[in-house]
């Protein structure tokens, strides 16, 4: 076998680690698509559903709908990063080098991103009288 065809693993060429990093990277544009898709779901969808109006958080009906809204909008956005992380991962493990760091720091940094924005959802519904660094 040549080091020009990949071994192939169940039918399928097994990802060197470049090919890992750059689909890590390839996550990051995918999350702002995914992120402006659900915030559009969000605010012409889910929110007169709820009652609500534009520049309303789904947590503002503060029911178990409105956690529901946030929380899937939340976890669809996350699940583009988090795959992202995996996939910067096995990078890593297969021998990857700056690319694969680069793809796994910047997908970490867009995951933590989400979790302080739900953070900040929650804060801004049911403790508004606290502040969060960087909060507004």
């Amino acid at each position: 076998m040549s080091t020009l065809t990949p071994p192939r693993a169940a039918g399928r060429p097994v990802r060197n680690h470049r090919q890992l990093a750059q689909l890590s990277l390839l996550m990051l544009p995918a999350f702002l698509l995914v992120f402006w898709l659900t915030d559009v779901i969000g605010t012409f969808l889910m929110l007169p559903l709820l009652g609500l109006h534009e520049g309303d958080l789904p947590l503002m009906a503060r029911d178990l709908a409105g956690w529901t809204v946030e929380t899937l909008l939340f976890l669809v956005a996350v699940a583009v990063p988090a795959l992202g992380l995996g996939l910067a991962r096995a990078a890593l493990r297969r021998g990857g080098r700056g690319g694969a760091w680069a793809a796994l720091v910047l997908n970490a940094a867009t995951a933590l991103l989400m979790v302080y924005v739900f953070a900040d959802a929650v804060r801004m519904t049911y403790f508004p009288q606290v502040t969060f660094p960087f909060g507004g």
